[in-house]
């Protein structure tokens, strides 16, 4: 219960789009959200990207895919 309240938390997030200069984006895939912070602690902040595969699994969704990029100036 815990993990599905912070998962919600987490979504709800509002972010604004960044460019990330060295990133692709995955072929085939589709974004599902964006969200920026600091996940470690360290000061740097990290941007959280999700995307759907396509892999439908039985009737409750897809499979995602999480990528996660340290923002380094």
């Amino acid at each position: 219960m815990r993990y599905l309240l912070l998962f919600i938390i987490f979504l709800s997030f509002e972010t604004s789009a960044q460019v990330l200069k060295n990133f692709v984006e995955p072929a085939g895939k589709i974004k599902v959200f964006e969200t920026k912070g600091d996940l470690d602690k360290d000061g740097v902040d990290e941007i959280v990207m999700a995307y759907n595969t396509g892999k439908q699994v039985d009737r409750l969704g897809y499979t995602r895919e999480l990528y996660i990029c340290k923002v380094i100036n």
